[in-house]
């Protein structure tokens, strides 16, 4: 559940609320916690002129390889495997930081905005309130180490929560279901939420009885994007309960069917990560020499107890940042059957799921997102989410993302960008002629700008302005830090969906299936009614990739009637 003994010699390795792992040591401005400064007291640039200096600084808008379903799944996968924990005030009240300095919460690390600054200018704007990512606890005085509350194993801890407490919340203990209201057209929902304070829901969704939403993980309602990937594996695991009850329900307990259903969509997640995911992210030569390609058969030996799955640090607080550049301006929704795809500015879209208790808007935003292109992954990001991030309705302005990224790893003490190059044995980029090589040019030509010193350089800004690997989408020094975490996840989890344990393996027939498994039939499945995608959803249609219809066989399915057992003999029920 919380990931607590998957390893049993190292019992805390990989579990929920447990201090992120390091690569190399905290780089704190004291040596034990306090941030490096930014100008002009400190050897940084603010966070903000460097997004500013790189918005619209390139003119590719399109990644044509990919469909924007690969953002969204990126964004679910980071919140199934880490989860920040952030500063809470009295009460777990919100910490203000821009009033006047000398009142400031010690933990405020707010970004201070310059006058001329070329957007926030004109809102009266001269501060951004950030608060530190809280400290994880210790039993010694030590370096500030910072907290992760989500299990870091690949294990949909962000739908199945990581507590007791929620777990019991969230699950139907008659049938092992999840809880999900079932509509009047028959569509699993995910639970309600019917708090007003929760940061989404307002009077008048509560009243309608359509509000926000509950999962595993409190993000949910954070993007419509997510919240829908939420929805789908929820659905999923209701689903497959549905087929378990019906081949194996007269003598499956509900703890049996809760437990083997779970245990089976997280085998599709898994599969869907390293056969789908990985590969496009970080190049199938690199995935196939880490031996991260699943199986074509038989079962898989490699678990290491020796082996700290635990996410670490730098993954965290930059490098599995890197989907937030590929965010576009818009959110599309493709209408069923007429093709006609309407657009929604993306700031209108976060922590506004309500639209998915309409019939087909579920469906309408998979087609549209599976028709859209991603940005590319760059140091330039999109103005809705580097000037509107979390913007309310009645305000004119929201967060900056980029900014946020920056001051983060600030926060929590990453090292400059050319020590990781020396961990990851790539050639060293201790000065700007020698990024030269590596760097996109306009990219490094804007660094040049702020950074009086190349060894200064974020981690975050420098991974980002790499040139990408030739078969992948990221540079060299991002795809080490990345494949490093995924090599971990894969071989340092006992429960690996292809292990070859006696007594946690899949039977070969059962593998077989799972190995059938695709994000595209993940999502015909779970659809409000969803009737075309391509094959392969995470990459743009195509010629070679075009859409299928759900119905029949052209998109593989899971065959769950490898897992009938027959009734034991003398066995009442």
């Amino acid at each position: 559940m919380d990931g607590m003994c998957n390893n049993l010699q190292h019992q805390h390795w990989g579990s929920a609320l447990q201090p992120f792992r390091r690569i190399l040591p905290a780089e704190y401005e004291d040596g034990f916690s306090v941030p490096k400064p930014s100008f002009p007291t400190g050897i940084h640039p603010p966070g903000r002129q460097v997004s500013i200096c790189m918005q619209n600084a390139t003119n590719q808008l399109d990644e044509p390889r990919l469909s924007m379903l690969f953002v969204h799944f990126a964004h679910f996968l980071d919140h199934d495997m880490s989860n920040i924990a952030a500063y809470k005030g009295a009460n777990r009240s919100a910490i203000p930081c821009c009033g006047l300095v000398e009142s400031r919460h010690p933990e405020c690390f707010s970004l201070e905005l310059k006058s001329n600054d070329p957007f926030y200018k004109e809102k009266g704007l001269m501060c951004m309130d950030f608060v530190r990512s809280a400290p994880a606890p210790q039993c010694q005085i030590g370096v500030r180490e910072q907290l992760n509350q989500a299990s870091s194993y690949i294990d949909l801890s962000n739908v199945y929560s990581t507590t007791e407490k929620d777990q019991h919340g969230l699950r139907d203990i008659d049938g092992g279901y999840l809880k999900s209201p079932t509509e009047p057209d028959g569509r699993y929902m995910l639970l309600r939420s019917k708090k007003l304070g929760d940061g989404c829901n307002t009077p008048e969704m509560l009243e309608a009885n359509t509000p926000c939403f509950v999962s595993g993980d409190q993000r949910v309602n954070e993007f419509i994007g997510l919240t829908n990937m939420n929805q789908i594996w929820m659905r999923e695991h209701n689903r497959v309960t549905d087929f378990f009850i019906k081949i194996n329900g007269d003598h499956w307990s509900d703890e049996r069917l809760y437990q083997e259903t779970r245990r089976v969509v997280i085998a599709e997640m898994q599969h869907v990560v390293y056969n789908e995911f990985v590969p496009l992210l970080i190049g199938e030569k690199l995935t196939k020499s880490l031996e991260l390609s699943p199986l074509k058969e038989g079962y898989f030996y490699g678990y290491d107890d020796t082996v700290d799955a635990g996410v670490a640090n730098s993954f965290a607080s930059a490098a599995f940042r890197f989907y937030h550049s590929m965010i576009k301006d818009l959110v599309a929704f493709e209408k069923t059957g007429s093709g006609v795809t309407e657009f929604s500015p993306l700031h209108t879209m976060l922590y506004n799921p309500f639209s998915l208790w309409q019939f087909g808007k579920n469906d309408e935003l998979i087609r549209g997102s599976a028709a859209q292109n991603p940005r590319p992954i760059h140091t330039s990001f999109s103005a809705e989410v580097a000037n509107h991030l979390f913007q309310r309705d009645n305000a004119s302005f929201g967060f900056d993302l980029f900014a946020f990224n920056i001051q983060r790893g600030r926060d929590h003490g990453l090292p400059p960008y050319y020590k990781w190059r020396e961990v990851c044995n790539l050639p060293p980029t201790n000065n700007f002629t020698q990024m030269k090589e590596f760097f996109r040019p306009h990219s490094l030509e804007l660094i040049q700008r702020f950074y009086v010193d190349a060894t200064h350089l974020d981690l975050f800004t420098g991974m980002l302005a790499e040139n990408p690997l030739a078969d992948g989408l990221l540079g060299p020094m991002a795809s080490c830090i990345i494949a490093d975490q995924f090599v971990r996840a894969k071989r340092g989890d006992r429960f690996w969906y292809e292990t070859s344990d006696p007594l946690l393996r899949f039977t070969p027939e059962q593998l077989a299936s799972i190995r059938d498994v695709t994000l595209a039939r993940v999502l015909c499945d779970n659809g409000d009614a969803l009737d075309l995608i391509q094959d392969r959803a995470l990459e743009a249609v195509s010629e070679t990739n075009p859409r299928k219809h759900c119905s029949g066989y052209q998109i593989p399915r899971l065959d769950l009637t490898r897992w009938h057992e027959a009734k034991p003999e003398g066995l009442k029920h």
